[in-house]
């Protein structure tokens, strides 16, 4: 028989003529050019792809333009027409001081600078009531904090005076003593203090004039209350012991006070460092102004925040509030459509008091605009708006269509010049 001739294409052969070490190279190069082939391909179809997906956004995102009612262009200029931002809502705290018993002996609200130095100090009282909430009665300050420790009482008070306490958190005892470092603390102006007893029995326990406390004395007194002893008064005179604790801290270091229970969620400055920042700038006291209403169903007063003069201390005290509770606090937006650049710090002030919450703040497509207008969005916020409307001098008009981002819009005019 006649042996099998080679074929012409040994790359194409069962075997092959050509030597081991060639024939290793051929078959290495065939495979490189078929992988440089299978990777053009592929890169070409990514190519492909990427360009229909391009397209694709390109579409979808000028649909959602058409959809939403927005711009291809965000304005970034502060002074420009048309910019709007969102505005950092001011930060509250709330510390719970505790007697050497654990009960609640004085609260302070604390709204620092937006520099982290100073800031305002609004001392409360055991006795400080709040008014009836969601069909339950009024309670003491010092009651919601026995029941529910600090989340309840950071809650509570947060929806009593309308405005949502970023933090909470107690001090013990020792905290103030150790604040108050060695030497009494003097407190000038006091009327007598008496205390009664469980079978009425009087007892003068703090005389009128100057009281000079050792340090480990002055939880107690802040925990006090006499008879015939007004919200207002304690007040007062808590307000003198801290004026008195934290010139001292402004004297001296303060270093790191025993620390208690933080609400959940907390995430403030814990108490040394809140008394060292606010030592360390102006300190600015207020107070919740109280009035003596009747307790429902009942023959008794007692003395609760004044609803006439609430909306007013929070506009002073804090001023971009935030909604303790979903719905408390309207959505508001403020547009400055003058040439007046100071008209919207102006204005913010009219909506807290009316119960707002500034969400959005900005330019209007002009600052020719001559006359201010408030429009709201829904039967809602009508209320809102006509108290905002009624502060500013004009009257509300219910918007054409939805208000992006919020229930009431603002839009400030020339008549808003001082």
């Amino acid at each position: 028989m006649t042996a099998p001739q080679p074929t012409s294409d040994p790359s194409r052969a069962g075997g092959s003529s050509l030597p081991p070490a060639a024939e290793a190279v051929v078959r290495r190069r065939r495979v490189e050019t078929r992988q440089r082939r299978l990777t053009w391909w592929g890169a070409g179809m990514t190519v492909l792809f990427l360009g229909l997906l391009g397209g694709l956004v390109v579409v979808g995102y000028q649909a959602s333009l058409r959809i939403g009612g927005g711009t291809e262009q965000r304005v970034t200029d502060a002074s420009a027409p048309g910019y709007v931002a969102t505005p950092r809502p001011s930060v509250t705290d709330l510390y719970v001081v505790t007697d050497p018993d654990g009960n609640f002996a004085s609260a302070l609200l604390v709204v620092p600078d937006e520099s982290g130095q100073g800031g305002t100090v609004v001392p409360m009282s055991p006795s400080f009531i709040l008014p009836e909430q969601q069909g339950a009665p009024p309670v003491s300050l010092k009651d919601v904090f026995a029941a529910g420790g600090v989340d309840a009482l950071r809650q509570q008070l947060g929806i009593a005076l309308g405005v949502r306490i970023d933090s909470a958190e107690t001090v013990p005892a020792e905290a103030v003593s150790s604040l108050a470092g060695t030497e009494p603390v003097e407190i000038t102006g006091v009327d007598n203090l008496t205390s009664v007893d469980e079978d009425g029995n009087e007892e003068l326990r703090y005389p009128s004039g100057t009281l000079s406390l050792a340090p480990d004395e002055v939880a107690t007194f802040l925990a006090f209350e006499g008879k015939d002893d007004p919200v207002p008064n304690q007040v007062l005179r808590a307000q003198a012991v801290w004026e008195e604790l934290l010139a001292r801290a402004a004297a001296a270091p303060v270093g790191d006070l025993p620390a208690g229970e933080q609400a959940e969620g907390s995430e403030g400055p814990v108490f040394s460092e809140a008394i060292g920042s606010l030592a360390g700038g102006d300190v600015r006291f207020d107070a919740v102004p109280m009035a003596k209403v009747p307790v429902p169903g009942t023959y008794f007063v007692a003395w609760m925040p004044d609803g006439e003069n609430l909306d007013d201390f929070v506009a002073r005290v804090v001023p971009l509030p935030t909604s303790p509770v979903p719905g408390q606090r309207t959505p508001v937006a403020v547009m400055n459509g003058s040439s007046d650049p100071g008209a919207t710090a102006a204005a913010v002030p009219a909506v807290v008091r009316s119960g707002g919450e500034v969400v959005l703040v900005g330019n209007a497509d002009s600052f020719d605009v001559a006359v201010t207008t408030v429009e709201y969005a829904d039967d809602a916020s009508a209320g809102t708006a006509e108290r905002i409307a009624t502060e500013l001098g004009v009257t509300a008009i219910p918007a054409e269509g939805s208000i992006e981002g919020a229930s009431v819009r603002v839009v400030l005019g020339a008549d808003q010049a001082p």
